[in-house]
């Protein structure tokens, strides 16, 4: 894997979540699908996200509800083995034409979120987001999917990032632990995420930096652009 590349990456990607609090892992996967197999990218991500999360978390503590944090963990977890023997199994080439899909549906997903109007999020819609949202974490490490579910269900920015930084923080934990077990996760891969670890960090701070300093909208349109830009050309360049 292309280390200068992949460092330029993980700039991107974590100051995109410095400027939104996530999104991060789409980007990240997005940028890197052009240069890596997907089975060599999701486990990096794991271990790069793992600190901002808990961190985040930690943080947003006083907002946490059990009540969501809890149950959604545990349909993400067995999603996320789903996926993850997927992620083992599957051919790069087939993985990356269904992330570009993925990665298109979602920015759209995006888009249509900033119109809609927050609701209440049911018990049978949880388990199912859960579910989907644990496979494509298995299979990319993106919670997107959780986002679009936790902003319909949080009432504060806070509340919004704790808990669903806490199902996130559980949910790296958890499929690392099945990333080790498969033999995904290698001594080189972890030596590669560590080494990408001052870039992230760099990445968190610029986006912090740039919050108060561009509108949030802007911030929302530019990363949506981007990713349906990723979509289309890992579609093109993988059928």
């Amino acid at each position: 894997m292309d280390l200068v590349f992949a460092a330029a990456a993980a700039f991107i990607a974590y100051t995109v979540k410095g400027l939104c609090g996530f999104g991060n892992t789409l980007v990240f996967a997005s940028i890197m699908s052009f240069r890596a197999d997907t089975v060599s990218i999701t486990p990096v991500e794991s271990v790069l996200g793992l600190a901002p999360s808990g961190y985040i978390a930690w943080k947003c503590r006083k907002e946490f509800a059990p009540g969501i944090i809890i149950p959604m963990a545990l349909v993400m977890a067995a999603g996320s083995l789903a996926g993850t023997l997927v992620l083992k199994n599957a051919s790069p080439g087939s993985l990356k034409v269904l992330f570009g899909f993925v990665t298109i549906a979602l920015a759209a997903e995006m888009l249509l979120r900033g119109k809609a109007g927050k609701r209440e999020g049911s018990r049978k819609a949880l388990m199912l987001i859960g579910i989907l949202a644990g496979i494509m974490s298995g299979l990319y490490g993106v919670g997107a999917l959780m986002a679009a579910y936790m902003s319909r269900t949080t009432r504060s920015a806070n509340a919004f990032r704790g808990n669903l930084c806490a199902v996130f923080f559980i949910n790296d934990t958890i499929r690392l632990i099945l990333y080790l077990s498969l033999g995904i996760l290698t001594g080189g891969v972890f030596r590669l995420a560590l080494m990408l670890v001052p870039f992230m960090a760099a990445g968190v701070a610029a986006g912090s930096f740039l919050a108060g300093r561009i509108s949030e909208e802007k911030v929302r349109l530019g990363v949506i652009v981007l990713l349906i830009l990723s979509g289309v050309s890992l579609i093109a360049a993988n059928i």
